[in-house]
């Protein structure tokens, strides 16, 4: 397959949609009875950086930017949406700063912001435009090395005094910023260099990813009533971030019967529609859970009404974003 065939074409919104949906509901705790009912946040971001990478890149290989040019597009893309959450933030009154500090201005609206995906991929974005430029052994051998940094990092954080209290969501900053500067720039050289496996071989290659992944977080889970018995919390934590991205590259490769199985179930519209506004549900959703975080209604009437209520605004927020000039349409879908 060459690297202008079919990936192009490939619709990554249904995947799009389940990250949105998967990060909604990391974010739950606060109202599930149990808390590990509140996943899968990891898969979700994956999806995220790896989309994003994916279609980045496949933008790029279609109709190529300079760097400024470029660099503006993805702004112009992504801080419409961070204004309009900080503005729901603040109507919502679960936003709050002193606006005579430009310093707090500053960090809200431009960097870090408080969206750990925006707080990334804009410092990636200019990597990745590089990366479509280079010769793909070159980026082969970078990603390789991106590997090579997670990894350590990771060993240094095994060896640390705090080894004991780490878990999945409580990894230090530095093995984030790593783990999904690998993934988006993983994504990137799938676009450069497709992955063809055929008909129902995805399966076969991804349900066993899955079921591993699934079996290590409910051991995970079960540490809330009992003291860890097979890994510690680091090195599993690392493992699920392995088996996470792997899940994560399979669904991208095999998104086209991904797309077709959804669409037997009736799923695939549904997703494609949460999906086209996922970057706009993922930024507001928080506001919303921190809304109606005092309502005294039974958790599954809250957790319905949380979906339901970001659904409706982030569509809202996207329509009227939808008015603003929007750049030339690139073919690559996704986060691109």
């Amino acid at each position: 397959m060459t690297s202008q065939a079919k990936p192009a074409s490939r619709n990554t919104f249904a995947l799009m949609g389940l990250a949105a949906l998967l990060i909604v509901n990391s974010h739950l705790e606060p109202i599930y009875p149990l808390s590990f009912m509140a996943g899968d946040g990891l898969v979700g971001n994956l999806v995220f950086f790896v989309v994003s990478g994916f279609g980045v890149t496949m933008g790029q290989m279609h109709r190529p930017y300079a760097l400024i040019p470029f660099y503006l597009r993805r702004i112009w893309r992504i801080y419409p949406s961070v204004v309009a959450a900080v503005l729901v933030g603040l109507l919502l009154h679960t936003l709050h700063f002193d606006f005579g500090q430009p310093a707090q201005w500053l960090k809200k609206l431009i960097w870090p912001t408080d969206y750990g995906f925006i707080a990334k991929i804009i410092i990636f974005y200019p990597l990745l435009w590089g990366l479509a430029r280079i010769k793909v052994r070159v980026m082969k051998a970078f990603v390789t090395g991106l590997a090579a940094v997670w990894f350590g990092v990771w060993i240094f954080i095994q060896q640390s005094a705090e080894t004991s209290n780490l878990s999945l969501g409580q990894l230090p900053g530095e093995l984030w910023w790593s783990f999904f500067l690998l993934a988006t720039c993983l994504g990137a050289l799938i676009a450069r260099e497709p992955i063809d496996v055929k008909g129902r071989r995805i399966w076969f290659i991804g349900a066993p990813v899955a079921a591993l992944y699934l079996g290590l977080k409910i051991e995970l889970a079960l540490r809330l009533f009992t003291t860890p018995i097979i890994f510690s919390s680091a090195l599993l934590g690392g493992i699920l971030q392995v088996l996470a991205l792997a899940l994560v590259v399979v669904l991208l490769v095999g998104i086209h019967p991904l797309n077709q199985f959804l669409a037997k179930l009736k799923m695939q519209s549904v997703l494609e529609w949460v999906g086209k506004a996922s970057l706009q549900l993922y930024l507001l959703h928080t506001h919303v859970l921190d809304w109606m975080k005092a309502w005294p209604l039974p958790w599954p009437a809250r957790l319905v009404l949380v979906f339901a209520l970001s659904v409706a605004l982030a569509e809202l927020v996207l329509g009227l974003l939808n008015l603003l000039p929007q750049p030339n349409q690139q073919k690559a879908e996704g986060l691109s």
